[in-house]
């Protein structure tokens, strides 16, 4: 019997006995029921032929590497009547099923002392006309720094899009590469237009990862994985919610589940494997979602946030750009929430370890406010209820998961899965924060609230407040003055972290009304040594001036904007010699 799943069945056997037993008798035989795959790999990489949307992270500098393995069997398809309940089991259908030959890609630890024994296998997104590893994208930087492996598996015919046979345009992985990806097959030779075989062939990929496939260990030198996290983003996440319900109890194979912006299916509440459903605003700006919490369950609610995230946008925009095509869009509001949820993700991936495990269920969340089927919004139009990040407590402007297109083309008509930022005016701004110090603390305070009711990773609180110290268009805290010597004053000051940020620094006789002058300084980092100060009593304040870049959604290029602050208060008056 395979390791991981002695593991699971004992655990189970704390929280449900009865269900545990059942289990426990026929584990072994539900595994057995899983296509054995036939792995073979890793293909090799040249400048020319590497894996479709390869990562450019640099992965050394996490101890990881990339791979990329093909892996075949035969695969069957599963059947429940329609309008069956979720509870309802599906049945395979016995017609001797049919071949199939598809790809996963590992990013994984290189040496097994830094494996956490986590495999989180994504099952890869096929909205775009292409595979996508959309969770993988929402922050890999955790996944990386904790030890854990990805594996995403490409199940759907859309993704692999093999040029003989695929009924749709073809995007994806057979006309990127011919060579690399020849022969890749998911739909039975074209048998099916439905992804029939997709919940076999994840199932299929998963037993590879789990060490029970033939042929190359897809791990590599690391041991069979403890716990495997199945994954999946919007579309792939109501497939997977398929798999959790009429799959899964005959595979037994997987340990939890993260299912990300999509609202069905529901869940079934009698089964021990645990999950997670995130949404974002996009979701539930639709109206409430009825999938209330189960022993097994839980559903969090991001207000502000947008189905495809800035934060996921920033991580995938380049190598989408580099191997399909650049991403603009024209949308009626500018595109892309700043409420960065995945790291709500990251705290959901930790827990379902644990949970898994036999640890402490996730808290329940809060839902967002509705009057009738619409959220209630306050004066600002930032939306109430649910969980709530800096950027919709704190804010610097509007977060919504709602947007519309402007044009009909491809990629414009996603603008509805994209939200939107309506920036304040910076004297907004400032009447609501003041000057940068107060809102750093003010959302750290949040951060940390976030952390204290569950939401959220102490390493994750960490960044969001990383995050807020890099708003460039606030003004620095009051400086710090102190005399240093004869004609010497030390002057530090709290202001922006963003990059491609300079200082100015002005001065003025103390007492009455200020004559300000600037003081020329080579300011490194937030503070300066000033020489050459005339004798008598002097306040000093500091400005920021930030390069800040601007992407334009409709061409997705760059450019960027001079954002200068108002200058501080002033220092205290320092007397120098």
């Amino acid at each position: 019997m395979n390791k991981g799943l002695v593991r699971r069945v004992l655990v189970g056997a704390v929280a449900a006995p009865v269900v545990a037993l059942a289990l426990a008798s026929s584990a072994s035989a539900a595994f057995d029921s899983v296509p054995t795959p036939t792995v073979t790999g890793p293909l090799p990489d040249t400048p020319s032929s590497y894996p479709f949307l390869a990562t450019d992270i640099d992965l050394k500098k996490y101890g990881y590497v990339e791979e990329e393995y093909l892996f075949n069997g035969r695969a069957f398809q599963y059947a429940w009547p329609d309008g069956s309940p979720v509870t309802q089991t599906g049945s395979r259908v016995e017609d001797g099923g049919y071949d199939f030959k598809t790809r996963m890609i590992v990013r994984r630890p290189a040496k097994a002392k830094d494996f956490n024994g986590v495999v989180v296998a994504e099952w890869m997104n096929v909205t775009a006309l292409y595979d996508l590893e959309a969770n993988w994208f929402g922050d890999p930087y955790y996944l990386l720094k904790n030890g854990y492996a990805f594996v995403g598996i490409s199940a759907q015919n859309q993704g692999v899009s093999v040029l003989c046979c695929s009924a749709t345009p073809a995007l994806g992985l057979g006309p990127f590469n011919p060579s690399r990806y020849q022969g890749l097959n998911v739909n039975g030779n074209g048998a099916f237009s439905n992804d029939a075989l997709s919940y076999d062939i994840f199932s299929s990929g998963v037993k590879a990862i789990r060490g029970q496939g033939q042929g190359t260990n897809p791990l590599g030198s690391l041991p069979a994985p403890q716990t495997v996290i199945a994954s999946g983003e919007s579309q792939s996440c109501g497939r997977l919610g398929n798999h959790y319900n009429r799959v899964e109890p005959l595979h037994q194979i997987v340990d939890g589940y993260l299912l990300t912006v999509c609202t069905n299916p529901k869940l079934r509440g009698d089964r021990p494997e645990k999950a997670v459903r995130i949404l974002s605003e996009t979701e539930t700006a639709r109206g409430p979602v009825d999938d209330p919490d189960g022993p097994s369950f839980r559903k969090w609610e991001v207000a502000g946030g947008s189905h495809l995230p800035r934060l996921a946008f920033d991580n995938f925009n380049e190598v989408v750009t580099r191997d399909r095509a650049p991403l603009g869009v024209k949308c009626t509001a500018y595109p892309l929430s700043l409420v960065q949820w995945p790291f709500t993700q990251n705290k959901a991936i930790a827990d379902l370890v644990s949970w898994s495990k036999g640890g402490k269920a996730p808290v329940a969340g809060p839902t967002m406010q509705y009057a009738g089927s619409s959220l209630v919004r306050d004066s600002k139009g930032i939306a109430e209820g649910g969980i709530r990040y800096p950027e919709v407590e704190v804010p610097t402007g509007v977060n919504t998961g709602v947007n519309s297109p402007a044009a009909s083309d491809l990629l414009s008509n996603f603008c509805g899965l994209l939200g939107s930022y309506t920036a304040f005016k910076a004297s907004e701004v400032e009447d609501l924060h003041g000057d940068i110090r107060k809102f750093v603390t003010d959302s750290g305070k949040v951060a940390n609230g976030l952390v204290a009711q569950g939401f959220l990773l102490k390493e994750d609180a960490t960044r969001l407040k990383e995050i807020a110290r890099q708003y460039p268009e606030l003004r620095p805290g009051k400086p710090v003055a102190r005399a240093s010597g004869k004609g010497r004053v030390k002057l530090s000051w709290f202001g922006t972290t963003a990059p491609r940020t300079t200082f100015e620094v002005v001065r003025s006789k103390s007492g009455g009304k200020p004559k300000w002058k600037t003081v020329k300084a080579k300011v490194k980092g937030q503070k300066v040594t000033l020489a050459g100060q005339s004798g008598g009593s002097w306040v000093y304040a500091v400005r920021s001036k930030t390069r800040v870049e601007y992407r334009d959604p409709e061409t997705n290029k760059a450019t960027f904007r001079l954002k200068t602050t108002d200058y501080s208060d002033a220092s205290k008056p320092v007397r120098v010699k």
